[in-house]
């Protein structure tokens, strides 16, 4: 169900198939996968060679999250790395790289998100509109924008 909808979403988003790439991880299983975790990002930075990359923040509790930016981090160690917010995921977390964003792009977002029916049917108040654009409006107001998405900047390569 979780790959349905994430593929749905990246449809709405207008990513293309040949940009996408799943792996068959267990959820909530990631760290006893470390190793190959981190074999298949280094390979994935073999084969696009991306100059930037955005991953879950290093504050983030989730223990798959964890893993994802632990091994991330190893992966793509000398290029530009992000972590996004996912704010019930977090006690702290460091928003000091900024990116203005438009409302169109805040629909988008929430379209896109809706696709994840499993989450909306779990009536979580995080993942609603009004959640989304008070965050993004928040982020917005500390960089004197209307909206804005937060990251906690791990590495910036020029």
């Amino acid at each position: 169900m979780l790959r349905d909808e994430f593929l749905d979403s990246m449809d709405i988003m207008g990513v293309s198939s040949e940009h996408r790439t799943i792996y068959d991880y267990p959820v909530r299983r990631l760290s006893d996968y470390r190793q190959e975790v981190l074999d298949d990002m280094i390979a994935l930075r073999r084969s696009i060679d991306p100059t930037a990359v955005l991953g879950p923040s290093g504050s983030d509790l989730h223990q798959d999250h964890q893993v994802i930016h632990a091994e991330g981090a190893r992966a793509f160690k000398d290029m530009t790395y992000w972590g996004y917010e996912l704010p019930w995921n977090h006690i702290t977390f460091c928003a000091n790289g900024f990116v203005t964003i438009d409302a169109h792009h805040l629909e988008k977002k929430w379209r896109a998100l809706q696709a994840y029916r499993s989450q909306i049917e779990l009536r979580r108040p995080y993942f609603s509109a009004d959640f989304l654009t008070g965050l993004a409006r928040l982020r917005g107001v500390q960089v004197k924008a209307d909206f804005a998405e937060a990251f906690d900047v791990s590495r910036v390569r020029l």
